[in-house]
């Protein structure tokens, strides 16, 4: 009895109404804008978005799925501050300075206050970078 319950538990998933999942959508605007732009945005985004949706939707069990999208996650952190050089103006460049701070603040915040994780990951790792993407697909030149 105790391990079919064990079982049970391990195979739980999230829901797509789940913060953490829904709030992938986030990310569609900037993959979309940047589709006929900023091909390596796109790519890199479209490949993080898929990871980070399904390593959320397994609930982020550790694994090579999970080490991966951590992987891919940091990589188009490092594009967005790459991209913070090529800000065409002070005011774009104070909105990405922005998005990279609290990007990086909530993410440090949660890992040392992992209790606050699952209402801030969405906004930190989700909404902001969101936000951020779309503002380099729209403002920004491919680094290419």
């Amino acid at each position: 009895m105790y391990l079919g319950l064990l079982w049970l538990q391990v195979m739980q998933y999230r829901k797509w109404s789940d913060p953490q999942v829904l709030s992938h959508i986030c990310f569609v605007p900037g993959i979309l804008l940047s589709c006929t732009t900023m091909i390596e945005l796109a790519v890199l985004q479209g490949i993080v978005t898929i990871l980070s949706l399904l390593n959320h939707i397994n609930h982020e069990r550790p694994g090579v799925l999970s080490d991966v999208e951590r992987f891919s996650a940091r990589l188009l952190f490092l594009y967005g501050l790459a991209q913070l050089w090529h800000s065409p103006t002070v005011a774009l460049l104070s909105i990405n300075i922005l998005c990279a701070m609290l990007t990086a603040s909530i993410t440090v915040f949660t890992n040392m206050q992992p209790k606050y994780w699952e209402q801030l990951h969405w906004v930190g790792l989700h909404l902001v970078p969101g936000i951020w993407s779309t503002v380099v697909a729209l403002y920004h030149h491919s680094l290419r």
